[in-house]
């Protein structure tokens, strides 16, 4: 996602993205959920996100649009400026995370 940014929010071990020209964010796209699916990841998203279509560039392809989990303009005060790596939190936080769920 060419245009956003995903930072660690404050005392959390999960990111948060923005728009921020000048920064990509990389990620999966999951297809053909269904409003079952879309209402369970909205609920565990929680209200500082808000889902929205935004534009993305597949590797080798073309762009297409996906929804992707945006902070609320209202709760970007709680992202701490620090990068999320997906790699750090694989290796420090995501056995227990997983376990918390």
């Amino acid at each position: 996602m060419a245009g956003y940014a995903r930072y660690r929010i404050k005392r959390q071990v999960f990111p948060g993205i923005i728009a921020d020209a000048n920064h990509t964010v990389t990620g999966m796209i999951y297809y053909d959920l269904d409003d079952q699916s879309l209402q369970r990841l909205d609920e565990f998203e929680s209200h500082i996100y808000q889902r929205r279509q935004v534009r993305v560039q597949l590797t080798g392809a073309d762009n297409t649009y996906a929804d992707a989990y945006i902070i609320a303009q209202n709760y970007q005060l709680l992202l701490s400026g620090d990068e999320w790596k997906l790699e750090e939190f694989k290796r420090r936080h995501l056995q227990a995370y997983l376990s918390a769920l």
